[in-house]
């Protein structure tokens, strides 16, 4: 979903992530309202969602929801968002990059 007034407004540069491997110009593609990733670690899937609203409740500003049995957190970054719930489960400080669980990284999609 494109919402005009986060993806063309004052915000937008929040709403847009660069290709990779774009070298002489840059190609940005839009970060989805209700994207939904889901991803196993440790024999556990982990749903992230893209949201309008982040941890510090900007409307204006993308979020990240990620669920994991029950447990759900909202934060400002997908590798914090899954960072965050990955230690409540686990009790471990292991960090994931939110990028590469998105596919951001992936030219394909």
């Amino acid at each position: 979903v494109l919402v005009e007034k986060h993806y063309y407004g004052p915000y937008s540069r929040y709403w847009w992530q660069p290709l990779p491997n774009s070298e002489e110009i840059t190609t940005y593609f839009p970060i989805r309202v209700k994207q939904t990733i889901k991803a196993t670690l440790n024999n556990c899937e982990f749903i992230i969602i893209v949201v309008v609203g982040n941890k510090d409740n900007n409307i204006f500003l993308l979020g990240y929801m990620c669920q994991c049995n029950k447990i759900v957190e909202i934060a400002n970054d997908p590798t914090n968002a899954i960072s965050e719930v990955y230690s409540k489960i686990f009790a471990t400080k292991t960090r994931y990059s939110g990028s590469l669980i998105m596919g951001w990284n992936d030219e394909n999609i």
